[in-house]
């Protein structure tokens, strides 16, 4: 193709050879049907428009510098897909399966409205180095996951990784942010331990603790840090975050909850919370190379919606006022008393 746009009244099905749609628009009414050895090219810097579904059980798809947008769904079963470098939107769901390998935008932003899933050993997700915003479920059950290294914005209700897929996850050093902002809670249910980079909870406030996040299964190993904007942090059982980096809680609207703060087996650090009237879950300080301290916040209360537990480490108070909803345990490390009440 040159630089004219295409428009296909009906479908696009290709099963060989080479398609390469040049650097103009390009419109296909229904679907787009790759298999075989088809190799399809879209426009280098126009938009591509499919009314309906990509189909893709072999052959190749490669996006240039383009927009994708897609009216319906994905479902892939063999080949590869790669989006390029343009913004990406898909209006369904995404389904990977059989020996299907995908590849997110390399820049701008991947927006998928459906759900995505991807089932089967051999299957491999690669988020790539743009940002992806999934409004639906997410659900790994096996095959390479790798997150995107920009943005993984989460606002579906379960995201669901299981143990055969979280030993083949990648964070890829990105961060991975829940911000369902429609009154609603999410869940992210482990089948085992997973370690992420960065992990910001930023949930709508909802009415009646309908701005949760609850952490199943399993417990979350944040190398990097915790951004705690606003919402609540829940456990369903025993879960924990270990916290082996930083974290805060900015905004003065986060609500606290019931998932443990286990600061452990992190290199040499200073934790400083910085907002003085805000709510954190119940927190336990274990590791000799971390400082945690309290906010610098004359005058305002910063509560602890639980227990504190301090085995090695050092906490220190500050200035802010602070309300400890549990008890409090110190079997070692060192406690510093701030000018404020405790």
């Amino acid at each position: 193709g040159g630089a004219g746009e295409i428009d296909l009244n009906s479908s696009f099905t290709q099963s060989g050879g080479s398609y390469s749609a040049g650097s103009g628009d390009v419109n296909i009414t229904t679907t787009l049907n790759l298999s075989g050895t088809a190799a399809f090219t879209s426009t280098t810097s126009g938009t591509i428009t499919i009314g309906t579904d990509l189909n893709v059980t072999g052959g190749s798809y490669t996006g240039g510098g383009d927009i994708i947008d897609i009216n319906d769904d994905i479902s892939q079963s063999g080949g590869t897909i790669d989006f390029g470098a343009g913004n990406a939107d898909v209006a369904g769901d995404v389904t990977m399966t059989g020996t299907a390998s995908f590849t997110a935008n390399s820049s701008g932003t991947f927006a998928l409205t459906g759900t995505c899933t991807q089932i089967g050993g051999t299957t491999s997700f690669n988020g790539s180095t743009g940002d992806m915003d999934a409004a639906a479920n997410m659900t790994v059950t096996d095959g390479t996951f790798t997150a995107p290294s920009g943005n993984l914005n989460f606002a579906g209700a379960t995201f669901t990784i299981n143990a055969a897929a979280v030993g083949n996850f990648s964070d890829n050093s990105g961060t991975i942010i829940f911000d369902r902002n429609s009154n609603s809670s999410s869940t992210f249910s482990l089948g085992a331990d997973i370690t992420l980079n960065n992990l910001t909870i930023n949930m709508a406030s909802g009415n009646g603790g309908r701005d949760n996040v609850t952490i199943s299964g399993a417990d979350v190993i944040i190398d990097g840090a915790l951004q705690m904007t606003d919402g609540e942090l829940l456990r369903n059982s025993t879960e924990e975050l270990e916290i082996r980096g930083t974290m805060d809680a900015s905004g003065g609207v986060f609500d606290g909850g019931t998932a443990v703060l286990h600061v452990t087996n992190g290199g040499v650090r200073t934790i400083s919370f910085t907002e003085g009237t805000t709510t954190i879950p119940p927190l336990r300080v274990n590791d000799a190379n971390a400082t945690v301290e309290f906010p610098d916040e004359d005058g305002e209360t910063f509560t602890i919606e639980g227990d504190i537990d301090l085995d090695v480490g050092v906490l220190t108070a500050r200035r802010s006022d602070f309300d400890v909803q549990g008890a409090y345990t110190q079997d070692g490390g060192t406690f510093n008393g701030g000018t404020d009440d405790f």
